[in-house]
């Protein structure tokens, strides 16, 4: 039996159609790169249970026209608002201005795929921050009572082809 979702889904994508008459499924399934056969379950209501949350999106992406999370939810109707609200609500959390200042315990990870140049350009960069901050920490001028630990590590993860 098909959820109340399912139901709110299949008469989106009915909408659509009516809007689009030259749209196919297998059309549609390539835009919103979402299976054909599971835009054929929803259709049908015989999907087992609630569809993949991020099939609902990418989907209700193409059916509202809208490219940005908050506006494809605001525009969903009321079921299906509420089940992306649910799943994606970590992407929806705005950082409060007050929550973005630095704090002494913050620290950041960064990861990308370089060359050799842009390693050792970082590398380089590293080294001389660490000579710095040791001639920071080792200045008397500068002992005081907060605590301070710091990592600095870098390196290459080997691939795993």
């Amino acid at each position: 039996m098909a959820t109340d979702l399912t139901q709110e889904l299949k008469n989106c994508m009915e909408d659509y159609f009516k809007n689009y008459p030259n749209m196919s499924i297998n059309g549609l399934s390539k835009r919103a790169q979402v299976g054909a056969t599971t835009l054929r379950r929803i259709l049908s209501l015989s999907l087992k249970g609630n569809p993949n949350p991020k099939t609902v999106l990418n989907l209700m992406g193409i059916l509202t026209k809208k490219k940005d999370i908050e506006h494809i939810i605001k525009s969903s109707p009321p079921l299906i608002k509420k089940y992306l609200h649910e799943s994606f609500r970590i992407y929806l959390i705005k950082q409060k201005s007050e929550d973005t200042n630095e704090d002494p315990q913050s620290y950041y990870a960064l990861s990308e795929s370089l060359n050799e140049d842009g390693i050792n350009k970082i590398k380089s960069i590293q080294k001389e921050a660490i000579e710095k901050m040791k001639a920071i920490i080792r200045c008397p001028s500068n002992a005081g009572t907060h605590q301070f630990f710091t990592i600095q590590l870098g390196g290459i993860r080997p691939s795993r082809d």
